[in-house]
């Protein structure tokens, strides 16, 4: 794997009011919700290799960023830097946790069991060193439904869209 290279880190986006927030370990520790942003996964075949752990610990700072979802909410998505498909990119911990429907009627589920596995660790710290040292792949990509949410946060009663969603495994198990 390349050594991390700060400088040639994509720039996160940031949308409106959304700001970025400094991130130390114990951040991470008292984190975990899955809010998902950018740099989530969209293609079958698409590869992410995570940093060593010991990397991620002493770069906490450039290797791990959150934005703050919107300025009236304490939501915050969490960033780490890995690489994608070879090239330095972001990775959103919270779109390796992401639910979805089958149908309106259906409950909500997660795609596979690597984002179960996620879902049930206590939060982003122990999250990022289970994947530390770890490619993940994109094995398959499934068409279901989420809820409908107001630009400001409110989700709307009963109303959904339709998104694709990851099917994701470790690639160098």
């Amino acid at each position: 794997m390349k050594a991390f290279d700060a400088q040639n880190q994509p720039v996160l986006p940031l949308r409106g009011e959304q700001t970025l927030v400094p991130v130390t370990a114990d951040k991470l520790k008292n984190s975990g919700l899955p809010f998902i942003g950018v740099f989530g996964l969209s293609e079958k075949g698409e590869v992410v290799e995570f940093y060593d752990f010991e990397t991620y610990k002493a770069n906490i700072d450039t290797m791990v960023k959150a934005i703050k979802i919107r300025k009236n909410a304490d939501a915050e998505a969490y960033y780490v830097a890995c690489l994608r498909n070879n090239k330095p990119s972001w990775i959103s911990l919270g779109s390796l946790q992401r639910t979805y429907r089958e149908s309106p009627e259906s409950q909500p589920r997660r795609a596979c069991e690597l984002s179960e596995k996620l879902n049930n660790m206590d939060n982003n710290y122990t999250k990022l060193e289970y994947l530390a040292n770890k490619a993940i792949r994109v094995a398959d990509i499934i068409s279901g439904k989420v809820n409908q949410f107001t630009p400001d946060g409110v989700r709307v009663a009963d109303q959904y869209r339709d998104i694709r969603v990851p099917v994701i495994e470790i690639a160098n198990a």
